[in-house]
């Protein structure tokens, strides 16, 4: 359930930059953001769908997507270290659980 809390946070992304774009206009980094946001809420929440289903390759697709948030995170971190502290324990318990339960998925 944890990977669709984060396909929500891209979903908040995505709406918000669209609202930022009726309102401003477009630009070419408001539209990143847009396609961003939309497709971190899909992979995310693919992935969070697979998990539940136990599939294998969501297992390592998730993995994999908590690594390179990892990455984002630490590059990020300078920015908001309270944001990064949260995201961190939230990726963090999502690394336990796929642990834990690794054989579930085998």
């Amino acid at each position: 359930m944890l990977h669709l809390l984060i396909a929500a946070s891209g979903l908040f992304l995505f709406v918000g930059m669209s609202a930022v774009v009726g309102e401003r206009g477009f630009d070419p980094i408001s539209g990143f953001r847009i396609v961003f946001g939309a497709g971190w809420a899909f992979i995310w929440g693919l992935t969070g769908i697979g998990v539940l289903r136990r599939w294998l390759p969501a297992w390592y697709l998730s993995l994999s997507l908590v690594c390179v948030s990892f990455l984002v995170l630490a590059l990020k971190a300078m920015d908001n270290p309270l944001g990064a502290v949260c995201h961190g324990f939230l990726y963090v318990g999502i690394v336990l659980i796929l642990i834990v339960r690794r054989d579930e998925f085998r």
